[in-house]
């Protein structure tokens, strides 16, 4: 390609890389490519991490066999761009805020997979890409690092919950799926574009998703936030006969998440226990669901803002309807006394 040749919007493209051509330095194993923009690189970074980009539609007009419209629709790959060191290390990472965007995929090395994740646990990377299903403007600001600070709540209902739930194999994860409870004028029982994500299957792992209308796998399931008990449908496909385990290791966040396996006729309260069970290889999408109940907040004097549960050694835990805090190692009740 000429060096001056500029990247048209809606075009495909394929990448050839020469790796044997490659001059590694240092032992370096990883090859960072770079496209640069076709303005000044100044112009860029003067309006990051403040930029905001408009995610194109890409409507699919196929109806059959399957609903495609649903399934195909709007899938987009979105990049940060920004400055970076010669070895592809950048100055910070930005977060996302504005519009509904929550979920979206990352690329797995180490499984050679794409997996679920939430924007809330996230920070985009500079010179990185991620597969997107969504259409509208993002934001995009300064990420926050992570903080345990005193917060006293409301007693109320919290507006919004997420819990994501990992498929275990010898102590291995082999996939993820998110759930989250928002309120009623942001999310529907409905598949919603830019608030669900599609499951994209990965065909060397087990995967897990919610079902959405009988026929919809999710990876990302945002539902109405109700005074009832939610039920929610849940769909694995396994590769393998083995042992697997249904794990919440970042806790319930203030709701009672209850798996039913209808085949064993079992109840696991998951915020207590994990769930172990064997299973064959092929689609099990009638056995498993979930029933969650949200509750009143207890006012607590102990919160988590902007980070993940295990980077910062705190998971919340309900125990017969009562929340506790588990912090370093330590058990504190609702109102942060200890108790253990």
């Amino acid at each position: 390609m000429d060096e001056n040749y500029v990247m048209k919007a809606g075009q495909g493209y394929v990448l050839s890389i020469d790796c044997e051509a490659i001059q590694w330095p240092n032992n370096q194993t990883t090859q960072y490519l770079y496209f640069p923009s076709k303005d000044k690189i100044s112009d860029i970074t003067s309006v990051l991490p403040s930029a905001s980009m408009n995610v194109p539609e890409h409507t699919c007009s196929i109806t059959s066999p399957a609903d495609r419209t649903v399934k195909d629709s709007h899938w987009n790959v979105i990049g940060i761009p920004g400055f970076a060191d010669a070895w592809g290390r950048a100055t910070e990472d930005v977060s996302v805020i504005g519009g509904n965007l929550k979920y979206f995929y990352t690329w797995a090395p180490s499984t050679n997979t794409l997996s679920t994740t939430s924007t809330r646990k996230y920070n985009f990377k500079f010179m990185h890409s991620y597969m997107v299903q969504y259409y509208g403007n993002i934001d995009w600001s300064a990420s926050e690092p992570a903080a345990i600070v005193a917060k006293r709540s409301s007693g109320t209902l919290q507006e919004e919950v997420e819990f994501c739930i990992d498929l275990m194999k010898d102590s291995i994860k082999e996939d993820n799926a998110f759930v989250t409870l928002m309120d009623n004028n942001r999310a529907t029982t409905d598949f919603d574009m830019n608030t669900d994500l599609v499951k994209m299957l990965n065909a060397k792992n087990a995967n897990i998703y919610t079902i959405i209308n009988s026929d919809i796998q999710a990876a990302a399931n945002c539902l109405p936030m109700t005074e009832q008990t939610t039920i929610v449908p849940v769909g694995v496909q396994i590769a393998t006969n083995g042992t697997y385990t249904f794990t919440m290791p970042d806790g319930t966040n203030g709701v009672s998440v209850t798996l039913v396996d209808n085949e064993a006729n079992t109840r696991t309260n998951l915020a207590l226990t994990d769930y172990t069970v064997n299973l064959t290889a092929g689609t099990h999408d009638g056995r498993f669901l979930l029933e969650i109940a949200p509750i009143q907040q207890t006012p607590t004097d102990i919160d988590l803002i902007n980070g993940e549960n295990g980077e910062n050694g705190v998971r919340k835990m309900l125990i017969d309807q009562q929340m506790y805090i588990i912090r370093d190692g330590k058990i504190y009740d609702a109102r942060g006394a200890r108790v253990q």
